[in-house]
Protein backbone atom coordinates (compact mmCIF):
# COMPACT_ATOMS: atom_id res chain seq x y z
CA UNK A 1 0.00 0.00 0.00
CA UNK A 2 1.65 3.44 -0.85
CA UNK A 3 0.39 5.19 1.53
CA UNK A 4 2.13 3.59 4.23
CA UNK A 5 5.43 4.13 1.98
CA UNK A 6 4.50 7.83 2.18
CA UNK A 7 3.80 7.80 5.66
CA UNK A 8 7.26 6.29 6.89
CA UNK A 9 9.28 8.43 4.63
CA UNK A 10 6.61 11.47 6.18
CA UNK A 11 7.78 10.14 9.63
CA UNK A 12 11.64 9.74 9.05
CA UNK A 13 11.70 13.00 7.39
CA UNK A 14 10.33 15.03 10.31
CA UNK A 15 12.17 12.97 13.01
CA UNK A 16 15.60 13.49 11.56
CA UNK A 17 14.64 17.30 10.63
CA UNK A 18 16.02 19.93 12.76
CA UNK A 19 12.41 21.30 14.06
CA UNK A 20 12.89 18.05 16.45
CA UNK A 21 13.41 19.13 19.84
CA UNK A 22 13.44 17.55 23.01
CA UNK A 23 13.40 19.81 26.01
CA UNK A 24 14.55 22.73 23.61
CA UNK A 25 17.67 20.93 21.88
CA UNK A 26 17.48 18.71 19.09
CA UNK A 27 16.63 15.81 19.93
CA UNK A 28 18.47 13.51 17.56
CA UNK A 29 22.08 14.96 19.71
CA UNK A 30 20.05 14.07 22.43
CA UNK A 31 19.75 10.03 21.46
CA UNK A 32 23.58 10.73 20.08
CA UNK A 33 24.47 11.12 23.91
CA UNK A 34 22.20 8.72 25.33
CA UNK A 35 23.69 5.58 22.91
CA UNK A 36 27.27 6.98 23.97
CA UNK A 37 26.85 7.20 27.69
CA UNK A 38 24.91 3.48 27.47
CA UNK A 39 27.84 2.00 25.10
CA UNK A 40 24.77 1.04 22.36
CA UNK A 41 24.98 1.68 19.00
CA UNK A 42 21.51 1.80 18.45
CA UNK A 43 18.08 3.14 19.66
CA UNK A 44 14.55 2.13 18.65
CA UNK A 45 11.32 3.86 19.47
CA UNK A 46 8.54 2.29 19.58
CA UNK A 47 5.41 4.64 18.43
CA UNK A 48 2.63 1.84 18.27
CA UNK A 49 2.49 0.07 20.94
CA UNK A 50 4.46 3.37 22.97
CA UNK A 51 7.18 2.65 24.90
CA UNK A 52 6.47 2.11 28.12
CA UNK A 53 6.52 5.01 31.05
CA UNK A 54 9.53 2.91 32.58
CA UNK A 55 11.86 3.44 29.54
CA UNK A 56 14.19 6.86 29.48
CA UNK A 57 12.51 9.82 29.39
CA UNK A 58 13.06 10.51 25.95
CA UNK A 59 12.69 7.41 24.72
CA UNK A 60 8.83 7.63 25.93
CA UNK A 61 8.37 11.40 25.22
CA UNK A 62 8.93 10.83 21.73
CA UNK A 63 7.39 7.52 21.44
CA UNK A 64 4.36 10.01 22.30
CA UNK A 65 4.74 12.17 20.49
CA UNK A 66 5.25 10.41 17.24
CA UNK A 67 2.36 8.47 17.75
CA UNK A 68 0.09 11.16 17.52
CA UNK A 69 2.20 12.37 14.10
CA UNK A 70 1.68 8.91 13.03
CA UNK A 71 -2.53 8.96 13.54
CA UNK A 72 -2.48 12.65 11.89
CA UNK A 73 -0.32 11.15 8.33
CA UNK A 74 -2.44 7.82 8.67
CA UNK A 75 -6.19 10.11 8.89
CA UNK A 76 -4.94 12.08 5.94
CA UNK A 77 -3.94 9.49 3.97
CA UNK A 78 -7.51 8.03 4.25
CA UNK A 79 -6.43 5.11 6.72
CA UNK A 80 -7.80 4.84 9.86
CA UNK A 81 -5.38 3.77 13.36
CA UNK A 82 -6.39 0.18 13.15
CA UNK A 83 -5.34 -0.34 9.58
CA UNK A 84 -1.54 0.40 11.37
CA UNK A 85 -0.57 -2.68 13.62
CA UNK A 86 2.76 -1.95 14.74
CA UNK A 87 5.09 1.43 13.83
CA UNK A 88 8.87 2.18 14.87
CA UNK A 89 11.92 4.20 14.37
CA UNK A 90 15.30 2.71 14.31
CA UNK A 91 18.01 4.87 14.71
CA UNK A 92 21.27 3.72 14.00
CA UNK A 93 24.39 5.70 15.01
CA UNK A 94 26.98 3.13 14.09
CA UNK A 95 26.97 2.39 10.29
CA UNK A 96 28.91 -0.07 7.74
CA UNK A 97 31.29 1.26 5.94
CA UNK A 98 29.13 0.88 2.69
CA UNK A 99 26.35 3.11 4.27
CA UNK A 100 29.13 5.64 5.53
CA UNK A 101 29.67 6.77 1.96
CA UNK A 102 25.49 7.38 1.62
CA UNK A 103 26.50 10.67 4.13
CA UNK A 104 27.71 13.79 2.69
CA UNK A 105 27.05 16.99 5.08
CA UNK A 106 29.72 19.84 5.06
CA UNK A 107 29.10 20.07 8.67
CA UNK A 108 30.63 18.62 11.92
CA UNK A 109 29.24 14.98 13.63
CA UNK A 110 28.80 11.43 12.75
CA UNK A 111 26.56 9.91 10.60
CA UNK A 112 23.38 8.37 11.70
CA UNK A 113 20.53 6.29 9.66
CA UNK A 114 17.10 6.50 10.95
CA UNK A 115 14.86 4.00 9.35
CA UNK A 116 10.85 4.57 10.46
CA UNK A 117 8.76 0.55 9.83
CA UNK A 118 5.20 0.27 9.81
CA UNK A 119 3.13 -2.56 9.75
CA UNK A 120 0.05 -3.07 8.62
CA UNK A 121 -2.73 -5.29 9.76
CA UNK A 122 -2.13 -7.94 7.28
CA UNK A 123 1.28 -7.74 8.19
CA UNK A 124 2.79 -6.04 5.62
CA UNK A 125 6.06 -3.70 6.30
CA UNK A 126 6.57 -0.46 4.87
CA UNK A 127 10.11 1.19 5.70
CA UNK A 128 11.82 4.47 4.48
CA UNK A 129 15.33 5.73 5.73
CA UNK A 130 17.08 8.67 5.88
CA UNK A 131 20.76 9.12 6.70
CA UNK A 132 22.38 12.32 7.82
CA UNK A 133 25.27 13.82 10.53
CA UNK A 134 24.84 14.83 14.08
CA UNK A 135 26.89 15.08 16.72
CA UNK A 136 26.79 14.47 20.33
CA UNK A 137 24.49 17.08 22.53
CA UNK A 138 26.65 19.61 23.90
CA UNK A 139 24.49 22.93 25.75
CA UNK A 140 27.18 24.81 25.70
CA UNK A 141 27.20 24.88 21.80
CA UNK A 142 24.03 24.28 21.25
CA UNK A 143 21.76 27.69 21.03
CA UNK A 144 18.49 26.10 22.73
CA UNK A 145 15.26 26.49 20.56
CA UNK A 146 12.53 29.27 21.45
CA UNK A 147 10.14 26.48 21.27
CA UNK A 148 11.37 25.01 24.41
CA UNK A 149 9.04 25.31 27.90
CA UNK A 150 10.94 26.29 30.46
CA UNK A 151 11.67 24.00 33.25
Amino acid sequence: MRAFKNVSGGLVGTFISRNNDYEGYWALGKLKSLVSKSNQKNINVSIKPLEPSSSEPIIHDLSVRYRSVLDRMVERVGRTDTDVSNASIQIRFSLTESESHLVKAPMRGHPFCAEVTIVDRRGKAYSQRRYSICDYHDPLRESRSGRAEDT
